[in-house]
């Protein structure tokens, strides 16, 4: 199917308003495994409610829903380390910490395809480690943040890589139907740790009258539309542009951070340094890739 001009545009908007998340979580009061309990509960609820009135064929064969419900379980552990990240530390540390996803993809994509990582993938992933330990030097008030958010970027590439072979063959509402009870349960099974471990046996279950709005947000906009638009676009856009496109997430998530909170992320010029590496080196990347390949 050819890739239309507006698909292009609709792209880069989804990432536009996909990198103002961070931001979203540290307005909401409740911790993050309650906020993406209640993320995803009302989004696979929402979603049925909506399928049943289009009377969109939910049949799936067993393997394709296994897979789904898999990955919607990783889309529930990559959405809980970006809250954690932007909790703990601010938008623009847990960003640059999630634009790791395309160095993550391009060594974790070898091995689903069981083909030989490639020179120019080890040099993209020294540069990208450089430009991290360049911000750690930087005097960094949240390396947990941004740690955090480098792992997030992980299952974030795992997310990516699993939709990306999802994405033919069914509805994207069905797809992403399944995928936010998989990752409702996800989040279900990872509680019981999170009470032992992490919150001193007590979860934050009620939310305030602005949590509710921001989480309803959550739901409609950045779960059910960008999630679901998401898997529809990678069926007429090349992995190729979805990939670059998506590394300029943490420049419109920046630039969002400074103009909406201000001083609280304002860094120093180290961090902005070892930033710009690893934006550069994720973007770069592809078109490398590309280069090379056509050679």
């Amino acid at each position: 199917m050819p890739t239309k001009t507006g698909d292009f545009f609709r792209l880069h908007f989804i990432i536009l308003l996909s990198s103002i998340i961070p931001i979203i979580a540290i307005f909401i009061s409740l911790p993050a495994i309650e906020i993406v309990f209640y993320r995803t509960l009302i989004a696979f609820v929402v979603l049925g409610i909506y399928i049943y009135i289009k009377n969109f064929r939910l049949a799936l064969d067993p393997e394709n829903l296994s897979k789904i419900i898999l990955s919607g379980v990783l889309t529930a552990t990559y959405w809980i380390l970006l809250m954690v990240s932007a909790k703990i530390s601010n938008a623009s540390v847990c960003l640059i910490g999630i634009s790791t996803t395309s160095v993550w993809i391009s060594f974790i994509t070898p091995l689903f395809e069981k083909k030989k990582i490639s020179i120019l993938q080890i040099i993209i992933g020294i540069v990208a480690v450089i430009g991290i330990f360049i911000i750690s030097q930087s005097n960094l008030k949240h390396p947990v943040g941004l740690f955090v958010g480098v792992i997030a970027g992980f299952f974030g590439a795992l997310v990516t890589i699993f939709n990306a072979k999802l994405s033919r063959g069914y509805h994207h509402y069905v797809i992403t139907f399944y995928q936010m009870i998989g990752a409702w349960v996800g989040t279900l099974l990872f509680i019981p740790i999170y009470l032992l471990y992490f919150s001193e046996g007590n979860l934050q279950m009620f939310p305030n009258f602005q949590d509710i709005l921001l989480i309803i947000a959550l739901v409609i906009v950045f779960s059910i539309f960008i999630y679901s638009q998401f898997i529809k676009i990678m069926k007429t856009v090349s992995p190729f542009m979805v990939t670059l496109s998506a590394n300029l997430s943490p420049i419109y998530g920046i630039i969002v951070a400074l103009i909406f909170l201000g001083d609280s992320e304002k860094m120093n010029f180290l961090f902005y340094l070892g930033s710009s590496i690893i934006i550069i080196s994720v973007i770069i990347y592809p078109l490398l890739q590309k280069h090379f390949n056509t050679q």
